[in-house]
């Protein structure tokens, strides 16, 4: 066989594993829920009107999912799409 193929075949796959390693360090983050309806305050925190995401956030804002159980209470509204943070709950009902 060629030197060159042989070198070529080489750097392709030594990139697609660099390129597989990078990608798996980069996709961490932390399970955090985002709202998937309107929740007033007083609501508590549901399947139906949130959804668990991993996100790359500061979790002394965000409140993590194993912190903030299904069945806190919003102290204030939470919009559609907003991640909850750790303000916007109280614990128990």
């Amino acid at each position: 066989m060629d030197r060159r193929f042989i070198i070529g075949l080489v750097l392709i796959i030594a990139s697609v594993i660099a390129f597989s390693a990078l990608s798996g360090l980069l996709r961490g983050g932390s399970r955090v829920y985002t709202a998937t309806t309107t929740i007033a305050p007083g609501d508590a925190l549901t399947a139906d009107n949130v959804r668990e995401v991993v996100l790359h956030v500061d979790t002394d804002v965000y409140a993590p999912t194993s912190e903030a159980p299904m069945g806190s209470i919003a102290t204030r509204q939470i919009t559609p799409g907003q991640i909850v943070m750790r303000a916007d709950l109280s614990q128990g009902r």
